[in-house]
Parts: C-alpha cells; sequence; structure tokens
C-alpha cells in the first residue's frame, strides 16, 4: 500500500469546544484521507493525539461547509488553540505511519 494513501492534510479555521468531547478543530481536508486512528504531532506533551471522529459541518444559511476533527484524548481548548494555530496545515497519518519520538 502506498504510503501517501494513509496521510491527510487539514487547514485549520477554527477551534471549538463541546462538553463531554473536548475542543476541536474544523477547517478543511486539502489533500488525502482522514479518519478515526490516525494521529497528528501537537508538538508538545502530549506528542501525538489520536482522531476520534471526522465530522461534516454544513452551514445553510451562509451555503459554507467545513470538517471538524474530534479527538480521543479530549484535550483542552487552550492546547488545542497553542498546538494548531488558525492557518495551520495538520498533517495526519495512519496509525501504522505514526512515530512517538524523534
Amino acid at each position: 500500500m502506498n504510503v501517501d494513501a494513509q496521510i491527510g492534510h487539514f487547514e485549520v479555521t477554527s477551534h471549538y469546544e463541546l462538553t463531554g468531547r473536548g475542543a476541536f478543530v474544523t477547517g478543511h481536508i486539502r489533500d488525502g484521507v482522514i479518519r478515526p486512528g490516525m494521529y497528528v504531532d501537537t508538538h508538545r506533551d502530549p506528542p501525538m493525539l489520536k482522531v476520534a471522529g471526522v465530522e461534516f459541518l454544513d452551514n445553510i444559511a451562509d451555503k459554507t461547509h467545513q470538517n471538524a476533527i474530534v479527538f480521543a484524548e479530549q484535550p483542552s481548548m487552550a492546547f488545542v488553540k497553542a498546538a494548531f494555530p488558525i492557518g495551520s496545515l495538520l498533517e495526519l497519518r495512519a496509525a501504522r505511519f505514526h512515530t512517538s519520538g524523534p
């Protein structure tokens, strides 16, 4: 299997928080595939977050569409904002391709 098929890129446009789900990012999938079980490097502690869900958001009034990435660890809003600032491009990798160290 092609390793590139196990990588997705996501552009962060905003952050939100829901009780019981933690903070999450919204934005757009720029390329590749993003699925639950993939990992994203936070460059912090913890070093990786696991994707628990990929949601589709549709604002009918504004005719806009976004995706949301929800994390299994239910991080705080402060952590998500620091790790994934608005405008950042996240690289998500399948579990078998992620690394937890340098």
